[in-house]
């Protein structure tokens, strides 16, 4: 691991952590909104290709400092 878990902390709380946030949040709706389309229903590979990547941007939001040095 090459940061400090102060370090970890104080990127996501920085100006541009924030916005990181906000649009992984928006991101997450968009997809949500996108995998519930009646067209996108129909094909089960697509929603669970929505489904995917909802998961792995919610995983980005709660990732904390202990799981971060686990993936490293």
């Amino acid at each position: 691991m090459e940061c400090s878990e102060e370090e970890f902390e104080n990127w996501w709380d920085s100006p541009i952590g924030v916005e990181v946030r906000k649009w992984l949040k928006k991101r997450i709706i968009a997809l949500s909104n996108e995998a519930l389309t009646l067209p996108v229903v129909e094909k089960q590979v697509t929603t669970a290709t929505y489904l995917g990547r909802k998961l792995e941007l919610e995983f980005l939001l709660e990732l904390d400092f202990k799981k971060l040095a686990e993936e490293s």
